[in-house]
């Protein structure tokens, strides 16, 4: 036995010292490319799962990785340590070349990139003021919203603000979006002067629309404002936060704020995790966020697990109590809207929107978006509470300058396919809810033009 130890021990040393770091360098590069081969192409050709591009990515790292193991495998100590100062010297090129000529979308809160997670005070995090929209030929205004600024001067302009999540937000050129596609509706129908401006957010939910109608809306003397959400109250609760109404992610925010309190206080300071270095090199977040599924994604919903198992049991999660805690945040959010809509001068017209779980037929690539039958049945039992707490509520009066609509069924016995995730719509779906949207201002004497 001490034979074979002292052989091994032998042929480790003539490997030199860089000999196991070269290994745990390719080791590295394994772990993190490991949840590419979980993802499955649309164009899904080689083994029924990766498309011929998608497949030439995977194996060309594959490759590296076998080359990189292989030399350090064959190599002396020369070898071993000229190979690992080789790996360093290309990992700093990279780096450096990245941080000059690539914009690099970190992707918190999963909700596309930096530019629109920049921190805002009241609302969390919003669009950041004159930022491009990565991969887009388009930026984001003075506010960090799309489409241009409300003039200062209104003079004729029937102004629509329009308020919601990436379902409003959404749609590239603009055109494509749904203020844009219900504006068109507008002047087709002969009221030229109508102008909706879109200031959707990705991830919003009704608690930072309230706050956003208060403190920036208010600025621009709407005349209308036009509220199209629900689903990320509903949802968000089940497959991100518990908690009933909280801003999405804000776990990961409460992190940051235990990490800055910690620091300030004399504590100990909390250790980076390794999602947090990960993101420190630009080239590997880079790299990594080229595809879906990737470990910043794997890291962030272990993380994420973590937190709110502990909050779960906390808020009761699953039980009747906690749904109709979720519908009664968001239909009170809206009454205050209604409030806000009163003492401003403003008409406020509220649509609750539809969702995946809501539809029948599935059609298409509908029926591979699978969910579990208990999220289902609770995605449906929530905007049943919803929708029965909106039918109550005494103060979406149309003589009081406050209207709510419910679309959440617009898609029941709908034969064609417009999901493309649980919430977001192709161009049909879009336009169906444009009009629906349209039809129901129409029908009571909403937005035709004339300033109540």
């Amino acid at each position: 036995m001490s034979g074979l130890l002292s052989g091994a021990r032998e042929r480790l040393d003539r490997k030199g010292f860089f000999f196991i770091p070269n290994l745990a360098g390719a080791a590295l590069i394994l772990w993190l490319v490991a949840p590419y081969f979980a993802n499955k192409s649309e164009n899904a050709v080689v083994f029924g799962r990766y498309s011929p591009g998608y497949f030439a990515c995977l194996m060309a790292v594959l490759i590296v990785i076998a080359v990189v193991a292989s030399i350090a495998l064959v190599g002396a100590a020369k070898i071993n340590r000229r190979l690992f100062l080789s790996l360093v010297l290309l990992f700093c090129v990279c780096e450096v070349l990245t941080r000059l000529f690539v914009s690099v979308p970190l992707r918190a809160y999963d909700v596309g990139s930096d530019s629109l997670n920049y921190p805002l005070p009241y609302v969390v995090f919003g669009g950041e003021p004159n930022a491009e929209i990565p991969g887009k030929d388009e930026r984001l205004n003075t506010l960090g919203f799309r489409g241009t600024l409300p003039p200062a001067e209104k003079r004729d302009e029937f102004r629509i603000i329009m308020l919601g999540g990436s379902t409003v937000y959404l749609g590239f050129p603009l055109e494509r979006s749904l203020p844009a596609r219900l504006e068109a509706l507008f002047h087709a129908d002969g009221h030229g002067n109508v102008k909706v401006y879109n200031w959707g957010l990705p991830a919003y939910v009704s608690g930072q629309e309230l706050t956003l109608l208060a403190h920036t809306v208010l600025d621009y003397k709407p005349d209308l404002v036009v509220v199209y959400d629900g689903a990320n109250d509903i949802i968000f609760p089940y497959l991100v936060d518990p908690r009933p109404g909280y801003p999405y992610r804000w776990i990961v925010h409460e992190a940051g704020l235990e990490a800055v309190r910690r620091s300030r206080s004399g504590m100990l300071p909390t250790l980076p995790t390794l999602a947090g270095l990960i993101r420190a090199s630009r080239f590997l977040t880079f790299t990594l966020t080229l595809f879906g599924n990737n470990r910043l994604d794997v890291l962030e919903r272990d993380f994420v697990a973590r937190q709110t198992e502990p909050l779960k049991a906390k808020v009761g999660f699953g039980t009747d109590a906690w749904r109709q805690k979720i519908a009664s945040v968001f239909v009170g959010n809206r009454a205050k809207m209604c409030a806000i809509a009163r003492g401003a001068g403003f008409r406020v017209a509220l649509f609750l929107q539809p969702s995946l779980p809501l539809k029948h037929p599935l059609v298409g690539k509908e029926l591979t978006l699978t969910y579990s039958q208990e999220e289902q049945s609770s995605f449906r039992q929530i905007y049943g509470d919803v929708r029965q707490r909106l039918k109550e509520a005494g103060s979406f009066n149309p003589a009081d300058a406050c209207y709510s609509f419910d679309l959440s069924d617009i898609f029941l016995d709908y034969e064609r396919e417009v999901y493309g995730d649980i919430v977001h719509l192709n161009d049909d779906g879009n336009a169906r809810v444009a009009s629906f949207i349209y039809a129901s201002l129409k029908e009571s004497g909403l937005g035709v033009g004339v300033r109540p």
